[in-house]
């Protein structure tokens, strides 16, 4: 035979787990649950941005494939009027973005 103390703490066991479930409080320790849609969003994002750099590279590489020395004959005169740190400021600049660039496409493909 049941006892009704055993049939009380069941049912006070099942109604606290429910009440647990349905609570919208999370431990602030723990980090946030991250929506399914989100990594895939990031992932496409990334791979849009690649995809729009490559682009956009490959279009000015393309435009200036025949006009590369009529660009230096333009380019040089004005970075020769520079002071020298300018050069080297645009180096340090190119080599910076050529980096992010890497970056990116190495955490696109890692996803």
């Amino acid at each position: 035979m049941i006892k009704s103390t055993d049939l009380l703490t069941a049912v006070l066991e099942r109604q606290a787990a429910w009440q647990a479930a349905l609570d919208p409080w999370q431990d602030p320790l723990q980090p946030p649950p991250v929506p399914a849609w989100q990594p895939w969003a990031l992932r496409i994002g990334r791979g849009g941005l690649v995809v729009l750099l490559a682009g956009l590279s490959g279009a000015v590489t393309v435009a200036l494939a025949g006009a590369g020395d009529a660009v230096m004959a333009a380019v040089l005169p004005v970075l020769q009027a520079q002071p020298w740190w300018v050069g080297v400021g645009l180096v340090f600049v190119l080599a910076v973005l050529a980096t992010l660039l890497g970056w990116l496409v190495d955490a696109v493909r890692k996803t």
